[in-house]
């Protein structure tokens, strides 16, 4: 359920002990929770943080403008408001960029509003508009265009900041994921299809079973491949799950040896020379070749955008 107090309990608990946003939501998702509920609860957990520094950001920045003007002011024979008219461009970007970072919206005209602030004040000098008019026009522009955009850069950097530390993946790590997620459920499928065949009442044996499982090891290898190792890691890791699966089209004979004339109860070769892959769809009622074909594809295209991008 999206909001539930205890996922999002959880994914503060693993934020502190230093897993990161992808790691956290990958295993949510394979917990049984939709992607789209992880990455809100997401959300919630690292929200009271984000907005405690945007605030203090915004605040201290109010506070820096105040000083300048109540700096210069001081140091200044010219009347107050004269020295706030000096500052108007600063003024009003400052109080533009707070209320785009507040309410989320325009947030496309951040980098242009300060730049056609200052030029407005720029223009209303040059016509010799008052108070405009006895002013150091041109020098005053450009400290209130350095002005709003150092403020600029630092009210943004709450944003930066959760962009940094809870980085989503790149696309292609998010394409690698998707394959993943897929390939994962026809695995277990398989694996529940081949508990199922190759059980103690038709003469299987664990060790039997064993030899042809893909093992959650397997996957768990893999994703933390994925996040941080190397690319030929990532590749070596994929190719035991691939090595399982190109298993299954060896005969019970290869696999098994003398084992497999142990076996009854199936519609299979009484020798062993049947593919275990065929011995599996032909006695379980789900479609297993379904699930290992769509197994092998989701493979070979985990494994092809590998090897086409950098890790």
């Amino acid at each position: 359920m999206r909001g539930d107090k205890r996922v999002v309990s959880y994914i503060k608990a693993q934020l502190k002990k230093g897993y990161e946003r992808r790691e956290i939501v990958s295993h949510l998702v394979r917990s049984g929770h939709k992607r789209e509920d992880a990455e809100f609860d997401f959300e919630l957990a690292v929200k009271p943080k984000t907005d405690a520094i945007r605030k203090a950001v915004e605040f201290l920045s109010i506070v820096a403008l105040a000083a300048i003007i109540f700096s210069v002011g001081l140091s200044s024979n010219a009347p107050f408001t004269s020295v706030l008219a000096g500052f108007l461009p600063s003024i009003v970007s400052l109080i533009f960029l707070i209320s785009v970072i507040e309410t989320g919206r325009h947030l496309e005209y951040s980098w242009v509003m300060p730049a056609v602030f200052s030029i407005a004040f720029l223009v209303l000098g040059l016509i010799q508009a008052p108070p405009f008019d006895k002013m150091e026009i041109g020098k005053l522009t450009v400290l209130n265009l350095v002005i709003s955009y150092i403020f600029l850069i630092i009210i943004e950097y709450p944003a930066a900041y959760k962009k940094a530390e809870h980085s989503e993946p790149k696309e292609e790590e998010r394409a690698i994921e998707h394959h993943f997620h897929a390939i994962e459920d026809k695995l277990k499928a398989l694996n529940f299809a081949i508990g199922r065949v190759y059980r103690s009442s038709n003469n299987g044996t664990t060790s039997m079973r064993d030899d042809i499982r893909i093992p959650s090891e397997f996957y768990n290898e893999f994703d933390r491949a994925v996040k941080e190792e190397t690319k030929e890691q990532v590749i070596d890791a994929i190719e035991k799950i691939g090595r399982r699966l190109m298993n299954l089209q060896k005969t019970e004979k290869e696999v098994f040896g003398e084992r497999a004339h142990h076996l009854r109860n199936l519609v299979r070769d009484e020798h062993g020379h049947s593919r275990i892959i065929d011995v599996l769809a032909h006695n379980d009622k789900d479609p297993v070749m379904s699930y290992y074909e769509d197994a092998l594809a989701a493979y070979r295209e985990i494994k092809r955008k590998i090897e086409s991008i950098n890790l």
